[in-house]
C-alpha cells in the first residue's frame, strides 16, 4: 500500500487531470479498478492515516487532535496481516508516521527513509524478500507545502512564463503561520504558482513510483501482489479562501483522494463511479487474501471486493455514504453519496460548486449513519451515531506515547531518521500467497 501525501485526485491524469503529472500512475492505473469518488475520513495526515489502518472514523478510533496515538492494541491491518503469517514491513517518510504516533505497533520492520528518493531502499528489500509473504506500507511527504522539495527539473516543470509571484517568498515563513489565514493577499498568479510547484512535485512521485512498478515487473511480483495507491487529504489553492489543509474545510479539494487498486482477481481497465471511503481498504485487503473478516473486529469499512471483481455493488452497500470530519477549529463534518453531501459544524458553509445540480452542501450538524443519502434532512443525530457506533479503539493519551511537540509536525522539519534493518521473519510464520 503506497499513500502519498496531500494529493488531490483531480490533479492527477487519470482522474482527467489535463496537465502531464502523472503519466506512470495512468499507465498502471489501466491495469486495474480507479475508484472515482473515493474520500477521506480526515482532511490532514494523523486522523486520516489512523482511519485507513484501523477501518474506522476518527470519532470512533480517537486520534482526532496533535498528541494523540492509537493504543498499542487497537486492531490495524498491520496487526492483523502480521497475526496472519506475513512478514509487515513500513518506509515512511517521518512527521505524523514517526513511531510516537503508533503506527509502528505491528510492523516486523519500521524504517524512516527520505520519501521517494529513498526508493532504492524499497526495491532493494523487494528484492531480497521476493519470496516472502509479505504487507508493505509506503508513505512519502513529497508532495507537500512548501512545494519547493524536489529537484530543481520538478520545480520548474509546469512554471508559467511571465508570472510573477510573491508565493515563493511568502512560504519561507513556517506553514502554521498560513493555517489561520484567510488568503485576499494572494493573487490569481500566487495560486497559479503554488499549482506549478505542487504538479512538479507530483510528477516527480510519479516518475520515482514507475521505477517501483517496474521492479514489480522485473521481480516477477506483479501478478501476485495486490498495490493499493492513495493518498490521505488533498490540498486547497485558494477555492475556498484558504490554502493548504489545516483550515478545519472539508471540501472536496480536501478529501476526494485517489483510490486505485492493482492486484490478481481485480478486472482491470475500469472506472467506478461509485461513492467509496479510504476506511473501505482494510476489510477490501482481508477479502481479497481470505481472511476472516472478523479477524478486524466491528469496523466501519466494507468491502470493495464486488467492485473489483466486476460482480457489481454489494447490497450491503447501497445507501452507504462517506463521512469525513476534523475537529480542527472546531468540530466539522461532511457526508457524501451519489445523491446528495451535506456538511455540518460549529461555522456556515456554502454550498459545494461540485457535482451534479442541486447537490449543494446543506446546513445540518447532524450526519454520520451510514444510510443517510436515504433519509431526508432530519438526517441521522450525532447523540443516536454515538450510540450506535461507541468507540472501541480509544487512542493513548499518554504524553510520552505522543512524544514531543517537533516530532508531530506535518512537515519536512523532522529529527534525522533513526535507520534500522528490523527483525528477519519470525519462526513458525508463512503464507503461501500474497
Amino acid at each position: 500500500m503506497a499513500v502519498g501525501g496531500r494529493v488531490r485526485a483531480d490533479h492527477l491524469n487519470t482522474y482527467g487531470y489535463e496537465r502531464n503529472t502523472s503519466p506512470q500512475i495512468a499507465s498502471f492505473a489501466a491495469r486495474g479498478v480507479v475508484f472515482e469518488n473515493a474520500f477521506s475520513q480526515a482532511p490532514w495526515t494523523l486522523p486520516s492515516i489512523d482511519s485507513v489502518f484501523t477501518g474506522a472514523h476518527p470519532a470512533r478510533h480517537g486520534v482526532v487532535h496533535q498528541g494523540l496515538a492509537l493504543a498499542p492494541d487497537s486492531s490495524t491491518v498491520s496487526g492483523i496481516m502480521q497475526a496472519e503469517g506475513y512478514y509487515t514491513v513500513a518506509f515512511h517518510d517521518g512527521g505524523y508516521l514517526n513511531s510516537a504516533q503508533g503506527f509502528h505497533h505491528h510492523f516486523d520492520r519500521y524504517e524512516r527513509i527520505n520519501g521517494m528518493r529513498s526508493l532504492e531502499t524499497v526495491v532493494r528489500w523487494l528484492d531480497e524478500h521476493r519470496d516472502l509473504p509479505f504487507f508493505m506500507f509506503l508513505h512519502t511527504y513529497d508532495v507537500h507545502a512548501p512545494y519547493g522539495s524536489v529537484p530543481k527539473e520538478y520545480r520548474e516543470r509546469f512554471a508559467r512564463e511571465g508570472v510573477t509571484s510573491q508565493f515563493d517568498l511568502a512560504l519561507k515563513k513556517p506553514v502554521d503561520h498560513w493555517h489561520d489565514q484567510e488568503m485576499p493577499r494572494f493573487e490569481p498568479n500566487d495560486y497559479e504558482r503554488m499549482r506549478d510547484l505542487y504538479d512538479g512535485e507530483i510528477r516527480f512521485v510519479d516518475d520515482q513510483l514507475g521505477r517501483l512498478f517496474s521492479a514489480l515487473d522485473d521481480l516477477d511480483l506483479e501478478d501476485r501482489t495486490h498495490v493499493i495507491l492513495v493518498s490521505d487529504h488533498g490540498e486547497e489553492f485558494g477555492e475556498h479562501g484558504k490554502f493548504e489543509h489545516h483550515n478545519g474545510n472539508l471540501y472536496r479539494e480536501l478529501s476526494n483522494v485517489p483510490l486505485i487498486w492493482v492486484g490478481p482477481g481485480v478486472a482491470g481497465g475500469r472506472s467506478v463511479k461509485e461513492v467509496v471511503q479510504t476506511i473501505d481498504i482494510l476489510p477490501t485487503v482481508l477479502d481479497r487474501l481470505g481472511i476472516d473478516p472478523l479477524a478486524a473486529g466491528d469496523i466501519d469499512g466494507r468491502s470493495l471486493g464486488p467492485l473489483l471483481d466486476e460482480s457489481g455493488p454489494s447490497p450491503k452497500r447501497e445507501g452507504l455514504a462517506a463521512f469525513s470530519e476534523t475537529h480542527e477549529r472546531g468540530r466539522a463534518r461532511s457526508v457524501r453519496s451519489a445523491a446528495r453531501r451535506r456538511a455540518g459544524g460549529i461555522r456556515p458553509r456554502r454550498a459545494d460548486p461540485r457535482g451534479p445540480p442541486g447537490a449543494g452542501l446543506h446546513q445540518v450538524n447532524r450526519a454520520c449513519d451510514g444510510s443517510l443519502s436515504a433519509q431526508g434532512p432530519h438526517g441521522t443525530t450525532s447523540s443516536r451515531c454515538r450510540g450506535r457506533r461507541p468507540p472501541s479503539f480509544g487512542a493513548d493519551r499518554r504524553p510520552e506515547r505522543a512524544g514531543p511537540l517537533t516530532e508531530l509536525s506535518d512537515r519536512h522539519v523532522f529529527p534525522p531518521p533513526a535507520h534500522g534493518s528490523g527483525p528477519t521473519m519470525p519462526p513458525g510464520r508463512g503464507r503461501p500467497s500474497r
